[in-house]
């Protein structure tokens, strides 16, 4: 098995986000910018699964895609993600801000009266949710949303200004 020199990869990546303009498109390209490496493994069906970054961003991609396709108003809007932590949560938050959109992560230990009024107060419309949560907001449903995305289609990412911002 090649030993991969981690120290290079972090100095590779630490450069180019200070050589960047430090928006959400600078940071997810960093994260997946070796698309052949080993992202996870999971164990399904009595069998390993291996998953690279280049699966996921691939996974991400298609649902950024089918997100504009499928809900052509949603653009700089917040979308809530009420999700435990798991792979699809990954896909769904980049996904989510590479569809032009802002994720809203709610805190699933909150009551639900109070996450539905943080739902108000945001005028949030939409949310990406575990199958046993229930909110006064639309459902979109992740299962549609796996249409192929083009090579040339072109995202929008929802980055918040931070030109001043530096480290």
């Amino acid at each position: 098995m090649k030993k991969i020199n981690t120290k290079k990869i972090i100095t590779e990546r630490v450069n180019r986000l200070l050589s960047s303009a430090f928006n959400l498109e600078t940071i997810i390209n960093i994260i997946f910018l070796r698309p052949e490496y080993l992202y996870l493994e999971e164990d399904k069906d009595f069998e390993t699964k291996k998953y690279t970054y280049g699966d996921v961003l691939e996974s991400i991609n298609n649902f950024a895609y089918s997100l504009n396709q499928k809900y052509p108003n949603l653009k700089d809007s917040y979308i809530a993600l009420a999700k435990e932590n798991s792979p699809s949560w990954v896909i769904f938050f980049f996904g989510i801000i590479k569809s032009g959109n802002k994720p809203f992560l709610v805190n699933l230990r909150y009551p639900k009266e109070r996450i539905n009024q943080f739902f108000k107060d945001l005028n949030i419309k939409y949310v990406i949710k575990d199958d046993n949560l229930s909110y006064d907001i639309e459902t979109i449903d992740t299962d549609v949303l796996n249409d192929k995305a083009p090579l040339d289609y072109k995202y929008q990412f929802a980055d918040e200004d931070r030109k001043s911002t530096r480290l």
